[in-house]
C-alpha cells in the first residue's frame, strides 16, 4: 500500500494582551500583540513544500538524570506500533533523507526539564543545532520546541553519521512526547 500525506501544517502563535495601569488603577491603554504562522505542506512527497512521512509517541518517560536516544533514521530497535522495529504507525518502515518538522513537548506533570540534543557523538541529530554535537535545548515543564520547514532541503539526516536525537531528563523525572514529519529522499 503507497504512503500519503493528505494534510500536512504546523502552526505557532503567540498572544499576548497588554495594558497599563495609571495611579489608582485606572487602565489608561490596552491592546492585543500577536503573531500565528503557519506553515503548510501541500502534497505528499519529497520535495519542496511536501512531506511524506509521519511518526508520533506520546507519553514517554525518563527518570531523573535518564537519557534516550531516537534514531531520526530509521527509529532502531523502537517499536511503538506493535508492527515491528523501525516501523510506523502504519506498520511501514521509517526511513528518512530529512527532517521537516520536529514538536517535542515536556508535559506539565514532568517534575523535571527535558534536554533536547547533547548526544555527544559523531552520531549525533545535530542539523537542528548548528551541528554542534554537545548543544541542547531545554524545555521546562510545559515546554514545546517545533520546528518546521517547507524549504527542500529541511533538516538533513544521515544513517550512522547524523542521527540520534538524545533526550535528557534533568532535575526530575520527565512525561513528554515527540512527532517527526519527513522526507523519504
Amino acid at each position: 500500500m503507497p504512503r500519503s500525506l493528505s494534510t500536512v501544517s504546523a502552526q505557532a502563535i503567540l498572544r499576548a494582551t497588554v495594558g497599563a495601569t495609571a495611579d489608582g488603577g485606572v487602565i489608561t491603554a490596552t491592546g492585543s500583540h500577536g503573531v500565528a504562522q503557519s506553515v503548510n505542506f501541500s502534497a505528499s512527497g519529497t520535495g519542496s513544500g511536501q512531506a511524506d512521512r509521519f511518526w508520533q509517541s506520546t507519553g514517554r518517560t525518563l527518570s531523573s538524570a535518564a537519557t534516550e536516544d531516537l534514531d531520526v533514521y530509521d527509529l532502531g530497535s523502537l517499536d511503538i506500533s506493535g508492527a515491528g522495529a523501525g516501523r510506523d504507525a502504519l506498520g511501514q518502515l521509517w526511513t528518512v533523507a530529512e527532517i521537516a518538522g520536529l514538536l517535542v513537548f515536556n508535559r506539565s506533570t514532568s517534575a523535571g526539564n527535558l534536554l533536547v540534543g547533547n548526544n555527544n557523538t559523531t552520531a549525533a541529530w545535530n542539523s537542528i543545532l548548528n551541528a554542534s554535537d554537545t548543544a541542547a535545548i531545554t524545555l521546562p515543564p510545559s515546554g514545546i520546541l517545533l520546528l518546521a520547514s517547507t524549504n527542500d532541503p529541511a533538516w538533513a539526516v544521515a544513517d550512522a553519521t547524523n542521527h540520534l536525537l538524545r533526550f535528557t531528563a534533568s532535575g526530575g523525572a520527565v512525561t513528554y512526547d515527540v512527532y517527526l514529519l519527513g522526507r523519504s529522499a
